[in-house]
């Protein structure tokens, strides 16, 4: 049994706490991911989150709308749902989200902090930012950087997206990367091939 760590667990939306939760029917763990990282908090003692990405090969195609649709769709039903910008060239999640503007952590925080779960906004943390006649939100995200010089910052790595995906992973039920265009440039296109490739071929 995993040791219970001072994290908050991401809360599931309007939750009867007096019934037993039912669990992700079990499955096979995927190989172990070998690439040098930090070691990632396990705060949740269930199964490890199920994992879709939303990618395609040109923009335009409602990638990102796909993902929060699903993400909404998701914690509608009470599942506990993490969105990850990994846009990095245009981390568009934020603006279909009308938080372009808000004071909210983005991915650099998990570079700054040295901790994946810095980068995680809770429905709480955007909420304040949001339109009220825009309704509310249940899924937490993590945003991409927002800008091109932090996009391009040289800490921020592929493995720094892989060590927030594990956190998100290890602490809900149901995971969606919205992924940036994937390229025949693999250099341009290599967080699809550092990371998404290898989740799907691993669990994704």
């Amino acid at each position: 049994a995993r040791e219970h760590l001072s994290t908050p667990v991401m809360p599931r939306p309007d939750a009867d706490y007096s019934q037993p939760v039912q669990q992700a029917p079990a499955f096979v763990e995927p190989p172990a991911y070998t690439a040098p990282r930090l070691e990632v908090p396990q705060t949740f003692a269930g199964p490890r989150a199920k994992i879709v990405a939303s990618f395609a090969g040109k923009g335009g195609v409602t990638k990102t709308t796909s993902a929060l649709l699903m993400a909404k769709k998701a914690a509608d039903a009470r599942l506990r749902t993490v969105v990850i910008d990994m846009d990095k060239g245009q981390d568009n999640v934020a603006a279909y989200m009308r938080l372009r503007s808000a004071s909210v952590p983005t991915i650099f925080d998990a570079v700054a902090a040295g901790r994946p779960e810095a980068a995680l906004v809770t429905p709480d943390q955007y909420g304040k930012y949001r339109h009220e006649a825009a309704g509310r939100l249940d899924f937490a995200v993590v945003f991409g950087p927002g800008n091109e010089h932090a996009s391009n910052h040289p800490s921020l790595t592929s493995d720094v997206y892989r060590q927030v995906i594990d956190f998100a992973a290890a602490n809900a039920d149901l995971v969606i990367l919205d992924t940036q265009i994937l390229k025949a440039d693999r250099s341009a296109s290599r967080l699809f091939y550092d990371v998404v490739a290898p989740l799907l071929v691993e669990e994704a």
